[in-house]
């Protein structure tokens, strides 16, 4: 787990990141990066939260760590026990914002309430597979279907929403009998990963499309959501945009359309 990185001396307390991915077998990552006055957040949509102060816990500083008072599934709020998110007096525990971590991770009686609902509420059955170390997957018929169930972190004057196209991935299933997709919950329970003790973290594929403001000076985290596509494509020159290698078309996309292109070229000659 690296920290999300700092720019407190350099850039004048304010470092900015905003996220997006193409799904697919091979999930791609893209990232827009601004600095200063560039990554200032400004308009409608803008919430800010606190950033705790952790110089008094030496091991936890480096990171960026929220305070999260429960977390809604829909419209359902989990019965998560109190304090779950707090940073311990041993200086383990708390919830931290990191994007050099993939996936959000939860402590296990916060993973067990979310499973729990999505169990009730989804009309697909859970599958027996797992897949790139997500041990709770649906079989689904459908290649396109993403559940509409928004999941919400409440922070300390915050609500963080995350879109049901963000709380999964989607894969082919495996084997020569079975046919659709697997549907895997993109979060991972703390005691399964044997990371008992960290802190939950806000991975980045929950960070997807936002707009996120790390400012070290006031001790704050902004957020709002926006379409970070564009923002990568709008932090190149403009006489460089159409050169960006934005990752549209994959491989197994790219060499039919190639192959269907010389198949109907050598018919023309």
């Amino acid at each position: 787990m690296a920290a999300t990185f700092r720019a407190a001396h350099s850039f004048g307390g304010i470092a900015f990141g905003c996220s997006f991915v193409v799904q697919g077998d091979d999930l791609e990552f893209s990232t827009a990066l601004l600095f200063g006055s560039a990554a200032e957040l400004n308009g409608i949509g803008v919430q800010s939260t606190m950033v705790i102060n952790n110089t008094v816990l030496p091991k936890l500083n480096g990171y960026y760590h929220l305070s999260v008072e429960g977390i809604t599934l829909g419209n359902v709020s989990l019965n998560i026990p109190r304090g779950s998110f707090d940073i311990q007096a041993n200086e383990s525990g708390g919830f931290i914002i990191d994007s050099g971590t993939h996936y959000t991770v939860l402590p296990h009686a916060a993973f067990t309430a979310v499973v729990s609902v999505l169990d009730s509420v989804l009309w697909l059955p859970r599958a027996n597979d797992s897949k790139a170390g997500l041990s709770v997957c649906y079989s689904s018929p459908y290649y396109d279907y993403i559940p509409d169930v928004n999941m919400t972190f409440h922070m300390l004057g915050a609500d963080y929403v995350v879109d049901g196209e963000h709380n999964f991935v989607q894969y082919r299933e495996s084997g020569p009998t079975k046919i659709g997709y697997l549907l895997c919950l993109a979060m991972l329970d703390m005691d399964e990963a044997s990371v008992a003790g960290v802190p939950t973290v806000l991975g980045s594929f929950q960070q997807q499309d936002y707009h996120i403001l790390y400012d070290n000076a006031k001790q704050r985290l902004s957020f709002t959501p926006t379409l970070c596509r564009s923002l990568y494509m709008s932090s190149y020159p403009s006489y460089l945009q159409s050169k960006v290698p934005v990752p549209i078309l994959g491989c197994h996309i790219l060499l039919p359309l190639l192959l269907l292109y010389f198949v109907a070229f050598s018919l023309t000659v």
